[in-house]
């Protein structure tokens, strides 16, 4: 299915799961905002590699706890200021969002073909 394009795919996942073209455009929306906050590809490649999936992690596990029990996660890689817990949907949005900007940083990435892929053997 990686041959079709971006309309098809949300064409068929309409027709077959329209909440989940609905998650997507929320999780589109939050990516705009926070690129409209500053937060730009430029900024996102000059990250060390794990920190945009640690914090995608941060929020979709904050996610599941009541707003009280929101306390900055361990694994949380920036400043405290930059920890801002809210509901359990506007974090699992956050995560997804901050799991877009990390992929696109990989895509953005050059192939190193020198390397050697891993295969996991079952």
């Amino acid at each position: 299915m990686s041959d079709i394009s971006l309309k098809q795919a949300i064409q068929a996942l309409s027709a077959r799961d329209p909440a989940s073209v609905a998650a997507l455009t929320k999780l589109a929306i939050e990516r705009l905002r926070q690129l409209d906050c500053g937060h730009s590809p430029t900024n996102d490649d000059a990250e060390p590699p794990n920190a945009l999936p640690r914090a995608a992690a941060a929020y979709a596990l904050t996610s599941s706890l009541p707003p009280a029990e929101s306390q900055l996660p361990l694994h949380w890689p920036w400043p405290r200021s930059d920890w801002s817990p809210r509901d359990k949907r506007d974090n699992e949005t956050r995560a997804g969002a901050l799991l877009i900007a990390s992929l696109a940083r990989d895509l953005r990435q050059p192939v190193d073909h020198a390397r050697p892929t891993e295969t996991k053997q079952r």
